[in-house]
């Protein structure tokens, strides 16, 4: 399966990708959770950082609006917020 780096690269989102986007456990959120299991907390799948939830949804409603360079900013902040959830995990 393509990555959402590979996938918002493409000049398009295709039905597979507002499909995959609409669920937590296969959108950007849901996928940085497959690598870093032990950062991204969740109920119900849902991530429980607030920061995560909002960029999670505003990454749907870009892929929804087809709209790849949005998407992909979004992608960059929700990396930034995991990579920044690791370090404080380690600290603590």
């Amino acid at each position: 399966m393509r990555t959402w780096r590979e996938r918002v690269c493409q000049e398009s989102f295709s039905l597979e990708d507002l499909t995959l986007a609409a669920r937590w456990n296969t959108c950007a959120v849901g996928e940085q959770r497959q690598i870093h299991p032990l950062v991204i907390e969740c109920s119900r799948s849902c991530p429980n950082d607030q920061k995560l939830w909002i960029l999670g949804n505003g990454f749907v409603l870009a892929v929804q609006e087809n709209n790849p360079s949005r998407a992909s900013i979004i992608l960059d902040a929700i990396e930034d917020r995991v990579l920044e959830l690791k370090r404080n995990k380690t600290v603590d």
